[in-house]
């Protein structure tokens, strides 16, 4: 019972990005199990907890720890909601590759379940991975059954999530009109359940970037930001800080862009999320290079790119790219700066991020004149 408990707490807390309280509850969880006789219901969710907040993290000395005692419970078909979970955690071990079909192959096995609470968290997981890679084709389409799902389950939040999903492949591929009205779909969604407002200022705010008013999306960050700077939230926090940046950047006002990029890079230099972190880690280092020849930031982008590269992640990729160009550009490497453009300017494309796109292309046309 108790580590039934452990569970349900440790699931909260993860949720709610509290990451130390739920990784103390994982390792008592687990402390707890290995008293117990073994099985899926004590250890494997106890392994399950303290390697998803271990790979989270990108702890890999914990993750090799513990991974293969977990993996051994796979298949667990005794425990369906598990056995989902392992196989989703299992892609993203990077010294043993799954196959490109990995989550795939998750969301198939689950529609074998009657369940279909079963049958939602692999296709959640498998948009996410979709959207990280910039697959936004066939994310939308997943994205779509999420949907169809949520609503067959009669559940307005998960509707919610996947449309917030949606949203997100919307402005990133410029489709400017159709975000408009997923953002409209999703505030009526909101009154309802009041759990999407901050995401939903936080996409509004790159929706109006996109649309060329800097002024409103620097005006929605630093609502952002006043929301959550009194209580603790780096994650929203960094988001909020990056937004404010891409704002003052599209003002013109580098100075500035580079004081809030900053803030967003101590934000999330508190989540022990090497993800998150990177993000804000490409866009301090972006204006950096921006705003004079800098060979340390050109030297942390190239490390960056590593890292998307990596992770197969092509939205970060071309955003990376893009500002290695400026980088090079300032240290009077046309060679390197053209060449990391065109390879920006081809992901882009490839990806139908259209506003990215024509932000690639203003530049080339800039060093053409070089």
């Amino acid at each position: 019972m108790r580590c039934r408990l452990l569970r349900l707490l440790t699931g909260v807390y993860f949720k709610r990005e509290s990451f130390e309280t739920s990784r103390a509850l994982a390792h008592e969880m687990l402390a707890l199990a290995e008293t117990l006789p073994e099985s899926p219901e004590t250890l494997g969710w106890a392994l399950y907890w303290v390697v998803q907040h271990a790979l989270t993290e990108r702890d890999w000395a914990t993750v090799h720890h513990y991974w293969e005692r977990l993996w051994s419970m796979y298949p667990c078909h005794e425990d369906f909601e598990l056995h989902i979970q392992i196989h989703y955690l299992a892609g993203y071990i990077p010294w043993e590759r799954q196959p490109p079909d990995w989550r795939e192959r998750a969301v198939r096995e689950a529609f074998q379940q009657p369940d279909l609470l079963v049958r939602q968290s692999p296709l959640s997981a498998y948009s996410e991975e979709l959207t990280l890679r910039g697959d936004y084709e066939k994310a939308r389409l997943v994205c779509l059954e999420e949907v169809q799902l949520a609503r067959q389950l009669d559940d307005p939040i998960r509707v919610g999530s996947a449309l917030v999903t949606q949203l997100f492949i919307a402005i990133q591929q410029g489709e400017l009109e159709s975000a408009e009205a997923l953002l409209h779909e999703l505030r009526q969604l909101d009154l309802q359940v009041g759990r999407f407002a901050d995401t939903l200022l936080w996409l509004e705010g790159h929706w109006r970037l996109r649309r060329g008013e800097p002024e409103q999306a620097l005006q929605a960050a630093l609502e952002l930001v006043a929301r959550h700077l009194p209580y603790d939230r780096p994650h929203e926090l960094g988001g909020a800080w990056d937004l404010a940046a891409l704002a003052a950047i599209a003002q013109g006002d580098l100075p500035t862009a580079l004081r809030y990029a900053e803030n967003a890079l101590d934000a999330r230099r508190q989540q022990e999320d090497a993800y998150r972190l990177h993000f804000s880690k490409t866009h301090y280092y972006g204006i950096r290079a921006m705003l004079q020849p800098d060979p340390e930031a050109a030297q942390a982008l190239e490390a960056c790119l590593v890292f998307w590269q990596e992770r197969e992640a092509r939205p970060w990729q071309a955003n990376t790219l893009y500002y290695l160009a400026h980088a090079y550009k300032a240290l009077g490497d046309l060679p390197r700066a053209k060449s990391a453009l065109e390879e920006a300017i081809q992901l882009n494309q490839a990806m139908g991020r259209q506003i990215a796109l024509q932000q690639c292309r203003a530049l080339a046309d800039e060093m053409a004149t070089f």
